[in-house]
């Protein structure tokens, strides 16, 4: 992932992020605020991934010292 996707990433967010400051209590802020950076985190991980596989329990990988 390079910068400029990661900046366009969270431009996306920007108003998501400045309405936070429209909640009268904290607790409400602070449970946007962890929810869009989850959401986030999880959009900045599947790019850095590349593709989630179908079956998550399937190997993708062989051990270079057995050739399994």
């Amino acid at each position: 992932m390079s910068k400029e996707e990661l900046l366009e990433l969270v431009s996306k967010e920007y108003d998501a992020i400045r309405s936070l400051n429209d909640h009268d209590h904290f607790f409400d802020h602070e449970e946007g605020f962890v929810k869009i950076w989850d959401n986030l985190g999880s959009k900045v991980m599947e790019r850095n991934i590349d593709k989630v596989p179908k079956n998550h329990q399937k190997k993708t990988f062989t051990r270079p010292d057995t050739d399994k």
